[in-house]
Order: structure tokens, then sequence, then C-alpha cells
């Protein structure tokens, strides 16, 4: 649907450019409208590096499903510096339900080392906002990022907790070849080893070496982290409310039941000391 991106993220390799480009409005509502007739499909998301970098196709896209009368829901990927209160009203009454956020860290210091060019009140401002106009959230944060310590690990954690998305996720870093941070780290000789099917952002179920590890931090520190994070987050009482509140189908119970099950396995591994 759309490509590029033109913000500087350490950790991306911009692998569509930086030039934000886009269908025309007219051939996105029509492949909407053949999903909807030829496949009764009734929700998609639309894929692009970041989604909402050009306000005045999002408005005549809203307005084109809406007097189309596709009657379709969807989800994006957005950054929380793209988005204004119109913009989110166009697409809440679009159909959009959901759109996913890279938050990265709760540290600022490393909102600031790996470019990011937001801030963490900016992160809780849009939240606000975005869940004001009825729109649910996914987060994505990262752990174990270039210089995090220990503390900023659990101040990333903490800062997820605070901003309460209906989805987190947390991911290892993995400098992946091609992005700035792959660069500095390999000429800094802090690159582990090039075996790139270990290259895995969810390294804390995968029995794989990490490719980069933080100075003072430790493989198995870190593996065990990514797994306490989805603990902490999901086993919130708060959140295992919302999770069942937020349940419309049978397949819901189903993705609900198998990723309870695997947090509390994660919980008795440890405590066993695997």
């Amino acid at each position: 649907m759309a490509r590029g991106c033109p913000f500087d993220c350490q950790y991306c390799s911009h692998p569509f450019g930086r030039t934000f480009r886009h269908h025309s409005v007219d051939r996105v509502i029509e492949e909407l409208r053949e999903l909807k007739q030829d496949y009764n499909v009734n929700q998609v998301n639309f894929e692009a590096d970041t989604l909402t970098i050009n306000k005045r196709f999002i408005k005549e896209l809203c307005e084109g499903i809406v007097q189309h009368g596709l009657d379709i829901r969807w989800t994006c990927e957005s950054r929380v510096d793209t988005v204004t209160e119109s913009m989110l009203k166009y697409m809440k009454n679009a159909g959009c339900w959901q759109i996913s956020y890279g938050v990265e860290s709760g540290s600022q210091r490393l909102l600031d080392l790996i470019h990011k060019d937001t801030t963490k009140t900016k992160v809780m401002e849009t939240f606000a906002l975005t869940k004001k106009l009825g729109i649910t959230i996914r987060g994505f944060f990262m752990l174990g990022l270039p210089t995090e310590t220990a503390e900023e690990s659990m101040e990333t954690i903490q800062f997820a907790k605070e901003l309460d998305p209906l989805w987190a996720q947390f991911t290892i870093t993995v400098p992946y070849p091609g992005t700035p941070i792959f660069k500095q780290l390999d000429s800094e000789g802090k690159i582990m080893h090039y075996r790139w099917s270990h290259y895995n952002t969810w390294g804390g179920w995968a029995n794989r070496q990490l490719p980069f590890v933080p100075e003072g931090r430790t493989e198995e520190e870190l593996k065990s982290l990514q797994k306490k994070a989805m603990r902490m987050y999901y086993l919130a009482p708060k959140v295992l409310v919302k999770s069942i509140k937020s349940i419309s189908s049978i397949s819901d119970i189903m993705k609900y039941i198998n990723g309870f099950i695997v947090l509390v396995k994660t919980a008795v591994e440890k405590n066993r000391g695997y």
C-alpha cells in the first residue's frame, strides 16, 4: 500500500528507502472492494513502514472508505509524532480499530541514542489521545539496546505498563545488516557472530546464540528478561481483565489460553532454574 520512511531510527535498514510513496486512493478503494465482494474479507492491515506520514493521503483514503460504504475494519503501523487528533478521528470513522506504535524504550537517553526523535511525554500524550478516540494500541518495545543497563531495561518494562496498550511486544534488539547499529557495532568488534538464522528478536524462546549483548550484560539475562517482561505485563490483573473483555470469538479464547500457558510455563521453568 505504501513504502518508504524518512526517519532515522538506528535499528532500521530502510529497505524501501526514505521517500514515502503510496498507491492512489482509487486503487486502494478498488482493492478493498474486491476483497469484500470476492473474498468476504472484513478486516485488513494497511501495510506500510509508517502509514500516517502523509496527512492528506490519510484524509482522502478515510473519506473514500466511508463514501463507498466499505464497512471494513483495519489496522496499521505508525509513529506517535505523525498523528493528530483530526487524523485519528478520520481513521476511527473509517474503520481503524488498532494502531501499532513503535515506542522502543522507556529511557529517554536510549531514545535519543537510537535517533527516535521523540520524547516519552509525546508517547504518553499520543497513547492517551488514541485511546480517548476509541482506537486500541499495540506497543512495540526493545530490550538490550546498545549501552542499555539492566535498570533501563526495567524502565522500559515499567513504561509499557504505564502506557497500558492492549498489546505489548518486547523483543530483544538484533543489529540487522544494513542498519546503522550493525555498522557501528561491527566496527567496534561487538557483533558476536554472523549466523543469520540466529538473528531472532524472540531469542528468549529460541535455542540460538544472540548476535549482540550490551556490555556488562549476559545472553542468559536478556533471554530471561524477555520472558519476564511478557509475564510482568500480561499476567497483571488489569491486563488480564482487559484481555478477557476484548474476546469476541472462539479463536480469541484459544489464543489467550495458549498465551497464558506459555507465560505460566516460563515462570515455572524460572523457579526450577531452567
